[in-house]
């Protein structure tokens, strides 16, 4: 394990701060975008100086006095008190400590792994859709998601090419507020997985929906709204860590083109291959997916970018043949059903690059290889 000196520390001051102000846009809580904003506002004064993993290393006496200055600012402005989960000043000095032998202080470490011929695996930790320019603002990370920001992440020169493999489900998902145009039930879906419970977590836990529904009635109703928390429950689709219900929606076709285009892709998996067979049992025609977007009736050329122009999106959809056979213990492209190898060609052709593997199950093995 390697932790580059130049990452950015996430200080107490940061937390405190996103527990007051990220609700509005469904963030963790984890001081993530407070960090990033500290990081470019580039401040040397008495207050919201931002700190890199090698200023706990080298100079830790100065990062305690930042952190305090910090946390005591931004307490001033709010006044209430802090979360008891916030950790404490004193334990990252002393993690830091701990970690120093596996903090990388050369910012040409990998540059120069790279030049003596080591193969490298950047793994992206955020869709598309939240990269901080690019993604759905304001309801997006706080760093670059798109696959070119392992360049700039890494101090990876440009000189060196990378193969990019876009991974996504066969139903999108998305935690957090924000515009989701494929999204079953819409805005009312929005709201509620929001809701907080008078502790403020959330409210509508998988615990919540599994005392509360029953998911083989909800698929069988018309109503996109309850259709989706039962797609929801039936693919387990809620926030490892947070517990938020995940919201969900059609596989968007010309989101994922696009998707495409911005990282270069050379090839698509898609996880979850096998939780599609539940539309054959649903109140849906066949498999939902979304080919096309208008806004009052008129088709749009791509997806806006404005937050008030992408709520006004109406998906167009279409609907491929659904199918009933369990795919979990296939591991054969020549096994699966006609259905299945149909509707791989029809995204293929749709986003134009080849969908190379399915997932069929949660275990790494239970993947299907795509020969195109």
């Amino acid at each position: 394990l390697f932790i580059a000196g130049l990452a950015v520390v996430v200080q107490p001051s940061q937390i405190y701060d996103d527990n007051i102000h990220g609700g509005g846009i469904g963030t963790t809580g984890n001081g993530i975008g407070p960090a990033y904003a500290a990081r470019a506002l580039r401040r040397q004064g008495d207050r919201l100086c931002d700190l890199r993993v090698a200023d706990l290393v080298e100079d830790p006496q100065f990062a305690r006095e930042v952190m305090q200055e910090n946390f005591r600012y931004v307490q001033s402005l709010y006044g209430a008190e802090p979360n008891p989960k916030i950790p404490s000043i004193n334990s990252i000095i002393e993690a830091a400590a701990e970690l120093s032998e596996h903090i990388v202080l050369d910012p040409t470490w990998l540059a120069t792994k790279a030049k003596n011929g080591s193969r490298i695996l950047f793994e992206g930790g955020q869709g598309t859709r939240l990269d901080n320019i690019l993604g759905t603002r304001p309801y997006s990370t706080g760093s670059n998601t798109i696959a070119a920001a392992a360049y700039v992440g890494s101090g990876l020169p440009i000189t060196y090419p990378i193969k990019v493999i876009g991974v996504t489900k066969a139903l999108e998902t998305r935690v957090g507020n924000g515009p989701f145009p494929s999204e079953f039930g819409g805005r009312r879906s929005e709201l509620y997985c929001d809701e907080k419970d008078e502790n403020g977590k959330p409210k509508h836990t998988k615990e919540f929906e599994t005392q509360n529904y029953q998911p083989s009635t909800l698929l069988q109703s018309d109503n996109p709204f309850l259709l989706g928390v039962g797609l929801r429950m039936v693919g387990n689709e809620y926030g490892t860590n947070t517990k938020r219900p995940r919201r969900l929606g059609a596989l968007d076709l010309s989101y994922l083109e696009e998707t495409v285009t911005l990282n270069g892709m050379s090839e698509v998996y898609i996880r979850k291959f096998d939780q599609l067979k539940v539309f054959a049992g649903s109140s849906l025609p066949g498999i939902p997916l979304v080919v096309g977007h208008k806004i009052n009736g008129k088709m749009v050329d791509c997806v806006p970018t404005s937050e008030k122009r992408l709520r006004e999106v109406e998906p167009i959809i279409e609907y491929a043949e659904p199918f009933s056979e369990d795919l979990a213990e296939m591991r054969n492209h020549d096994e699966l059903p006609r259905q299945v190898k149909d509707l791989i060609r029809r995204i293929s052709s749709a986003i134009d690059c080849p969908v190379t593997k399915i997932g069929v199950g949660p275990r790494s093995e239970q993947t299907i290889p795509i020969p195109h």
